[in-house]
C-alpha cells in the first residue's frame, strides 16, 4: 500500500472553502451615524463629539472626500451651451449637454473626465457636495446648467444569487435593490441567513437586516457605502458549521486563516475589487487549479497543450487596460469579441458564454445513483474515515429525492475515493 500522507488543509479548503468566509462577530455599526449623504458641517460636528475609533476616519472622509477609482456618477445636464475660456471643438456630433449626460466613472486620482470639460477632481469632495460642485465646474462651459448628479454605490453580491458579481446603486435605493440587480436569490437561498460585510466583518445581519429590508430602508439609511459585500448564502459545497458535523477531522482544518491565506490577493487593499479577483485567477486560480487540470489530462493522454493567451508579454499588456476598456457595461472578453469579429458571424460571436457542463445532478438521481452509492456506502471506502456514515446518506438520500442538489458535493467524494483507491491510499494517510 502507497504510503502517502493527505494534508488536511488542502483536502478540507477542497471541499468547504470555494468561498471567502470570515469570521462573525457582534453586529456593530456601520460607521458612527455619518451617512452617506452626510453634510460637511454635520461631519465636522459628529468628528469634534466623537472621540472613538470613528473620528479618524471621519476626518480622512473630510479630507479625501467620498469618491474613489472605480465609483460611477450618473449626470443629466440641461442649458445652453457656451464658449469658455478653453477652446471647444467645433464639429460636435452632440451638443455639450447631450455629452455630459451619462454615466461616468471615477478614474485613477480621483478624478472624473468629461467630456469637453477634461478631468475633474473630486479629492476632498463629499457626496452631498457632488451636485453643486459640478455644477459650478459645468457653468463654465454651460450657460445657467441644471445639473442632476447622483452617486452610485458600487456593492458586490454574493452567494446563492443569479448573478453574483459587483454592482451599481444609487444611496437613495432600497437594500433589496442589490439583490434585485443581482437577479435575485435562487431556488436554495436562505434568506434568513442573508448578511452584509465589510472588510470580511459582518455588519447586518439576522433580524436588523430582516427589519431593514422589510421597512424598505435605504443604502444612505443604513449607513452603507462602497465596496460593502451583499452575501447571500456561503459559497461552499459544505459550509464550515455544517462540516463540523459531518467530519469533525476537517473541520478542524477548514478554518478562517486558511481562508485568508488562500484568498489573500482578494483583500489587497492597494487594488480595486476587479484587480484583486484578477490577481488572485492569474496566481491562485490559474496556477494551483486549471492548468493543473489541464496539463495532467493532456499529458496522460499524450498531447501537448498550449494556451496562447497566456504569453507574458500579451499577460502584461492587458493587465496595464483599464477594466472600462476590458470589462465594458460587464461586457466579458469584450477585446477579444472586438478582434474576432472579422472572422466570425456575429450570432456566435457574442452569445452567452455556455460552460462544459455534464449533468451530474440527473446522473446521481438515475442512472449513477446505485453506483455511487456502492462506492461511497461500501465497508472499507475511504470516505468512511472522514465523513460520518450518516452524513453520507443523508446527502444521497437528500439528491435523490430531489430536496437538495448535492450534485456538487457527491462528485468531489467519488472522486475523492477513486483517487484513493487508484493509488491504494489507506486510512494510515490520515494519521
Amino acid at each position: 500500500m502507497t504510503h502517502l500522507r493527505i494534508v488536511p488543509a488542502t483536502l478540507a479548503l477542497g471541499l468547504c472553502c470555494l468561498a471567502l468566509p470570515r469570521p462573525g462577530g457582534a453586529q456593530e455599526a456601520a460607521d458612527s451615524g455619518a451617512a452617506l449623504q452626510a453634510t460637511r458641517v454635520a461631519l465636522q460636528g459628529l468628528a469634534q463629539r466623537d472621540s472613538s475609533r470613528f473620528a479618524a476616519a471621519i476626518h480622512a472622509r473630510l479630507t479625501d472626500g467620498d469618491f474613489q477609482q472605480g465609483d460611477r456618477i450618473v449626470l443629466i445636464v440641461e442649458g445652453e451651451s457656451q464658449h469658455p475660456d478653453r477652446p471647444v471643438p467645433v464639429q460636435q456630433p452632440r451638443t455639450i449637454e447631450r455629452q455630459l449626460s451619462d454615466t461616468f466613472s471615477v478614474g485613477a486620482g480621483r478624478e472624473l473626465v468629461l467630456p469637453v470639460l477634461g478631468a475633474i477632481s473630486l479629492r476632498g469632495v463629499l457626496r452631498a457636495e457632488l451636485q453643486p460642485y459640478l455644477t459650478q465646474e459645468i457653468a463654465r462651459f454651460v450657460k445657467d446648467p441644471v445639473v442632476h448628479a447622483k452617486a452610485l454605490v458600487r456593492v458586490s453580491v454574493a452567494g446563492a444569487v443569479a448573478k453574483p458579481g459587483f454592482y451599481f446603486v444609487a444611496s437613495d435605493a432600497a437594500l433589496s435593490d442589490a439583490l434585485t440587480a443581482a437577479g435575485g436569490p435562487t431556488q436554495d437561498a436562505k434568506l434568513d441567513k442573508v448578511r452584509i460585510e465589510r472588510a470580511g466583518t459582518r455588519i447586518l445581519q439576522g433580524n436588523e437586516l430582516r427589519l431593514a429590508f422589510t421597512e424598505g430602508r435605504t443604502f444612505d439609511a443604513m449607513n452603507l457605502r462602497a465596496g460593502d459585500r451583499f452575501v447571500a448564502k456561503q459559497q461552499v459545497v459544505f459550509r464550515r458549521e455544517y462540516l463540523a458535523g459531518i467530519s469533525p477531522y476537517l473541520a478542524q482544518h477548514a478554518t478562517p486563516a486558511s481562508d485568508q491565506a488562500l484568498f489573500a490577493a482578494m483583500f489587497d487593499n492597494a487594488l480595486c475589487p476587479l484587480g484583486g479577483m484578477t490577481l488572485w485567477q492569474q496566481t491562485v486560480s490559474l496556477a494551483d487549479d486549471m492548468l493543473v487540470k489541464v496539463d495532467r489530462m493532456s499529458m496522460a493522454h499524450s498531447l501537448e497543450v498550449r494556451a496562447p493567451f497566456l504569453d507574458h508579454r500579451l499577460a502584461e499588456l492587458l493587465n496595464q487596460v483599464k477594466f472600462d476598456v476590458k470589462l465594458p457595461g460587464g461586457r466579458q472578453k469584450y477585446l477579444l469579441r472586438k478582434l474576432m469579429e472579422r472572422f466570425l458571424p456575429a450570432d456566435f460571436l457574442w452569445r452567452r458564454k455556455q460552460g462544459f457542463c455534464v449533468p451530474l445532478g440527473f446522473w446521481f438521481k438515475e442512472g449513477l445513483n446505485e453506483y455511487i452509492g456502492q462506492k461511497l456506502l461500501a465497508t472499507r471506502a475511504m470516505v468512511a474515515h472522514v465523513f460520518d456514515r450518516a452524513a453520507l446518506e443523508r446527502l444521497i438520500g437528500e439528491h435523490t429525492r430531489l430536496e437538495r442538489d448535492w450534485s456538487a458535493a457527491l462528485w468531489a467524494l467519488l472522486m475523492f475515493e477513486s483517487w484513493c483507491a487508484r493509488y491504494q491510499i489507506g486510512p494510515d494517510a490520515l494519521e
